[in-house]
């Protein structure tokens, strides 16, 4: 029964419905921050690429990936977005 199952979960600080594991604040403002990080950061990679200094941005690269965030580089400029295996897709 699921009361039970969240009741063992609970015990163990693990139920995800718990007060505890609120974000609190709205998704809108968590996507917001995060838009501003990346696109700061691609901003970065970009200066980097437009000296013709690779390294810095293939750093910026890889950080963005391991944070789970692929960057597609298009004519008008990078586009980026959550790998989908992070979505659970």
């Amino acid at each position: 029964d699921l009361a039970e199952v969240r009741g063992m979960l609970e015990v163990l600080g693990l139920d995800p419905l718990s007060p505890t594991w609120d974000r609190g604040g709205d998704d809108a403002a968590y996507a917001q921050v995060i838009d501003s990080l990346v696109e700061g950061l691609l901003e970065q990679r970009q200066a980097a690429r437009a000296t013709k200094d690779f390294a810095p941005a293939d750093r910026v690269r890889d950080q963005l990936a391991a944070a789970g965030i692929d960057i597609e580089d298009t004519p008008q400029g990078a586009r980026w977005s959550v790998k989908t295996d992070l979505l659970g897709s």
